[in-house]
């Protein structure tokens, strides 16, 4: 009877200590279930806020990608009338959040810029604003760059193409109408003048070139245009040519400087000639270009507009086509309210020209 008890008290102890080995068997299985799903949990979370930090990259860097491109062509590089274009333009490009780009050939170069336009079309910019030096010449990348879905606008000496708008300081012939009004008041109405022009073959500087003869044939029957001769939009080239019409019309009693090198040009050749106040000077020039020559009396007159305005409206005109602004009738640009919209050409334009004088022109920085 001892011994069964002994028995079945062995049997009692060895069952329990069973159960209890399965427990905590289970126990640690459980354990190691809940930390592996802890750890895949981890994971996936790690993985989700990896690939959401992956989109939102991905997402800055589309948005960086989309930023709009503008990009202005001008007719040969270097000449202040040019950078100061350019600096108006950089200006309204900051202002409107584009990227902008400036360019033109290192001279008076048809092909080169043709290719230049060519080379921002492949780039894909949004939008070009064209200054041609011949617009026959472009009129192919033109083409090119809108069937490519880029906007495109003429400025200054534009691409003679109405289905184009054309962005201009102010008007052509009225301007070369000014033109020979002060120089006909400068020598009371009558004499030999000459006109000293730049690159040959610009459509605008041609325009009012052939604008002066008429006018002056039928407003001025006492003064007489003797030589049309170009300096090329060069300084130095122009001062030599100025030189020479001198001596070629000894005469000479004035010189319409009908662009922006050429006037300096013919103030310092009047100077080294020692004819300040004899041979009057008179054109379209920035200020800063002829301070100096005009304080000293050897040019009268530069009329020219605001370059960075014209610069700015230009690139302001291409933002508003490329987000689908259409203008109407009278619109004034936003940014730049003294150009206004003429569905009559097209254009996009100024008020009259400004007068810089002995009186007035160290007012004026640019």
């Amino acid at each position: 009877m001892k011994k069964l008890l002994i028995w079945l008290m062995v049997i009692v102890f060895v069952a329990c200590s069973s159960v209890i080995a399965t427990g905590c068997k289970a126990a640690a299985t459980e354990t190691t279930a809940s930390e592996t799903t802890a750890s895949e949990t981890t994971a996936s979370e790690t993985t989700a806020t990896e690939t959401a930090a992956t989109e939102t990259t991905a997402s800055e860097t589309t948005a960086s990608e989309t930023k709009l491109s503008i990009a202005l062509s001008f007719v040969v590089a270097g000449i202040p009338y040019g950078e100061s274009c350019k600096t108006g333009g950089q200006k309204e490009a900051d202002k409107l959040g584009v990227d902008f780009s400036f360019i033109a050939p290192a001279t008076s170069d048809v092909a080169q810029q043709a290719n230049q336009i060519q080379d921002l079309i492949s780039k894909g910019v949004n939008g070009i604003g064209i200054c041609a030096l011949d617009p026959t010449a472009v009129s192919s990348v033109v083409k090119q760059a809108s069937s490519a879905g880029i906007k495109v606008v003429g400025w200054d000496a534009g691409i003679s193409d109405e289905n184009y708008i054309y962005v201009v300081p102010t008007e052509n012939l009225p301007c070369a109408d000014h033109m020979v009004d002060i120089m006909a008041k400068l020598i009371g109405n009558k004499g030999e003048i000459a006109i000293l022009t730049g690159i040959t073959g610009n459509v605008v500087l041609n325009e009012r070139i052939d604008r002066m003869k008429v006018y002056v044939a039928e407003k001025y029957p006492d003064m007489k245009i003797v030589a049309v001769e170009s300096g090329e939009d060069d300084a130095q080239k122009s001062m030599v040519v100025a030189t020479n019409l001198m001596t070629a019309y000894p005469n000479l009693k004035g010189i319409i400087a009908n662009s922006s090198a050429s006037v300096p040009g013919a103030g310092q050749a009047v100077a080294q000639a020692g004819k300040a106040g004899k041979v009057m000077v008179c054109g379209l020039s920035t200020p800063n270009q002829v301070k100096d020559l005009v304080h000293s009396g050897a040019i009268q007159c530069a009329t020219l507009w605001s370059t960075e305005d014209l610069g700015g409206a230009t690139v302001k005109v291409l933002y508003d086509l490329i987000n689908g602004v259409e203008y109407k009738e009278g619109d004034a640009l936003q940014d730049f309210p003294s150009y206004i919209y003429y569905a009559d050409g097209n254009v996009v334009r100024s008020s009259e020209p400004l007068d810089f004088t002995k009186d007035n022109i160290d007012q004026y920085n640019f």
